[in-house]
């Protein structure tokens, strides 16, 4: 019997999740946009080269060391899927649930936009210390939504304090209809991504 060594990068600065703690649960908009323009800059790397992550969440994306200036680095890809492009239908049903996009509860049949959907999720935890939905009824409310074509409501009382550029990201990441998100390069180039920086 064979002996196998595991080689891996070592990210000593801790999770996203671990440092929202230091921060309130909540980011400033130039912080958000900060991570936000780096995890999409993984996205894009990811699916240039035909992969979809597929579990895009706090958890998955570690800092390198320790300081606000550390690099991100996406992580886990034991749920990613190889695609050729053009060919990208997927049917595994799986994630993690609040970070599921709705056409994962629906159709069962999706693409390289769940990833656009989770980094929404990921965005909006960075902006405001919530999920989108409530994650005690998650499913329903993705079916729920989903078969209405809703869009996700961000009430003024809440979001009065966060730029429209920042909320027009936001939606449009999280738009229920799939073919509707944009792809992470086209996000990337987000006019809030280069107003905050």
């Amino acid at each position: 019997p064979g002996v196998m060594y595991i080689v891996m990068e070592m990210c000593a600065g801790g999770s996203l999740v671990s440092r929202m703690k230091d921060h309130r649960h909540v980011y400033s908009e130039r912080m958000a946009a900060t991570l936000i323009e780096k995890m999409l800059s993984a996205v894009v790397y990811c699916h240039h080269h035909g992969v979809v992550h597929r579990d895009i969440k706090l958890d998955n994306v570690m800092y390198e060391k320790d300081g606000e200036e550390a690099e991100l680095k996406l992580i886990d890809f034991g749920f990613a899927m190889e695609v050729t492009r053009g060919k990208e239908t997927m049917w595994d049903q799986l994630g993690t649930p609040s970070y599921m996009a709705p056409e994962l509860w629906n159709d069962k049949q999706y693409d390289s936009s769940v990833d656009m959907w989770a980094v929404g999720v990921l965005m909006h935890v960075l902006l405001s210390g919530t999920l989108p939905y409530d994650p005690n009824n998650y499913v329903l409310a993705m079916v729920t939504a989903a078969a209405d074509r809703e869009t996700l409501q961000l009430p003024e009382h809440r979001w009065g304090n966060v730029s429209r550029e920042a909320r027009h990201l936001l939606q449009s990441l999280l738009q229920f209809r799939p073919q509707l998100r944009p792809s992470a390069a086209s996000a990337k180039q987000h006019p809030w991504l280069a107003a905050v920086q």
